[in-house]
């Protein structure tokens, strides 16, 4: 994982994409390379690159636990304060 995206992490202000990709602890496939998995055909034809790319980019406990505590802080706050909400932009 880069250094850049570890230092994304260390404050709250990351979105929820940002967080998808910390759970994985991997950079993700450019787009050039997702084309490369567009139909079935495709997919079945670069099966053996995906699972090398999924088998190097494994979830790590810590990091889904982390995911957990967000989600479940979102649900608990059962009135959230609607400036911070705002300011937030999500909620």
């Amino acid at each position: 994982m880069s250094q850049g995206l570890l230092k994304r992490a260390a404050f709250d202000g990351i979105t929820m994409v940002d967080d998808v990709f910390i759970v994985r602890k991997a950079e993700r496939m450019t787009a050039n390379r997702r084309q490369e998995y567009k139909t079935a055909k495709d997919r079945q034809s670069h099966r053996k690159e995906y699972e090398k790319h999924i088998n190097a980019s494994r979830f790590f406990p810590d990091v889904f636990q982390r995911m957990i505590d967000r989600i479940q802080a979102a649900v608990n706050d059962t009135d959230p304060d609607e400036d911070k909400v705002l300011k937030q932009g999500h909620f």
